[in-house]
């Protein structure tokens, strides 16, 4: 039983390593692309909510986290334009991280709540970006490449807007 259990725990971890991992040469539908930036979007969008919502948060927190629900919120709607005219479906909730992020961060207060806020916002954007810049290579789809290309500027300059709150001292208005 004892030998079962480490092994077990790598073959869980594999499996989840492996399911987040896209091949250089998968192709993405626009099916698969509009599904899965709506649900990223409408994590990012819940968890800077959190962070609104948040009394003990710093100004600087609730400022970025103004702005990252008013971008990807945006975005999502450019999104829904071009997803109506190819008749395709939006997420109609965040991706199974964003559900855990904001779960976890509800329960923290706090220096705790701004650093795991900053750290969630940077593998967020880290994880959109990466899958964005694989969509443009392999997306089947124009117009949605055209929408992935220019949307990586906002979501570059998000994830160094988060890097720079990570290296500043944690400051709580109230």
């Amino acid at each position: 039983m004892k030998s079962f259990l480490p092994r077990a725990l790598m073959l869980l971890m594999t499996c989840f390593a492996l399911a987040g991992v896209a091949r250089a040469d998968d192709v993405i539908t626009a099916e698969e692309f509009v599904g899965n930036v709506s649900a990223m979007n409408i994590g990012i969008v819940n968890i800077a909510q959190t962070a609104i919502d948040q009394d003990d948060a710093g100004s600087e927190i609730r400022d970025f986290a103004e702005r990252l629900k008013q971008d990807h919120q945006t975005m999502n709607s450019e999104l829904q334009t071009l997803a109506s005219s190819k008749q395709l479906k939006m997420a109609d909730d965040a991706d199974a991280r964003g559900i855990a992020n904001t779960a976890k961060l509800m329960v923290l207060s706090g220096d705790l709540f701004s650093e795991s806020f900053i750290n969630t916002q940077i593998s967020a954007h880290e994880r959109l970006i990466e899958y964005i810049e694989h969509a443009r290579e392999q997306l089947n789809d124009d117009e949605l490449t055209q929408f992935a290309k220019t949307k990586l500027p906002m979501l570059n300059s998000h994830l160094e807007m988060a890097r720079q709150l990570q290296t500043m001292e944690p400051t709580q208005d109230q």
